[in-house]
């Protein structure tokens, strides 16, 4: 998600004033914050933080209520 060509894609997100959902894992989380560095204006959601512990069945039940 660092890279060169993923930040200019992103800016392109930007300019048209669009959110962009970030889909990562627990683990690509750390690099969130140097993103957000060098897109500082681009609204970010942070998508499937816990897609890696549904999938292995160690989710406990949610509740959105």
């Amino acid at each position: 998600m660092l890279r060169t060509d993923v930040i200019a894609d992103l800016w392109n997100w930007k300019s048209r004033d669009l959110p962009y959902d970030l889909l990562v894992r627990p683990q690509h989380l750390k690099f969130v914050p140097q993103l957000r560095e060098r897109c500082p204006r681009l609204r970010l959601v942070i998508d499937h933080i816990r897609q890696t512990l549904i999938a292995a069945g160690k989710m406990d039940s949610w509740d959105p209520t």
